[in-house]
């Protein structure tokens, strides 16, 4: 059930969202070897076989949890009203969570940069669920 005071723009950025988080955690699950290459965040002389790498079997893991978590934006996409929380705790406090580790992470430790834009990525996700929620409050607000 669509609500009155989301609009069709928010809905999509929902969508969007989940969407992205679908396909890394895809690519971190069937491509973690390309992922590997890509983040240069673990060893290279590690074995490519997750049974005798706990680093690609990591990798394997998070790919697992984004899949899951990019399909639970289907919830609030259909029923915003309903389900609203999970934007807040996925849509907001894990990506700004995961965007300052990352973006930490690439600086800090010098990781590869593919990281830090992973977490910029996230960062502008998480502000751009920020930026509709209060402009889901504020129509509420004027629309009762």
């Amino acid at each position: 059930m669509q609500s009155l005071y989301i609009s069709n723009t928010y809905r999509i950025y929902i969508l969007i969202a989940g969407i992205y988080d679908v396909l890394v955690g895809l690519s971190g699950f069937f491509l973690y070897g390309i992922t590997y290459l890509l983040m240069s965040a673990l060893d290279p002389n590690l074995p490519m076989a997750p049974e005798q790498s706990m680093e690609m079997t990591w990798l394997k893991m998070n790919g697992v949890f984004m899949i899951f978590i990019g399909l639970g934006y289907i919830f609030p996409y259909l029923n915003y009203e309903r389900h609203k929380s999970y934007i807040i705790v996925f849509g907001v406090g894990l990506r700004t969570w995961g965007g300052i580790f990352l973006v930490y992470a690439g600086i800090a430790w010098k990781l590869s940069f593919i990281l830090t834009i992973f977490g910029i990525i996230d960062l502008l996700f998480a502000v751009g669920f920020v930026f509709f929620i209060n402009n889901y409050k504020r129509r509420k607000v004027m629309l009762t």
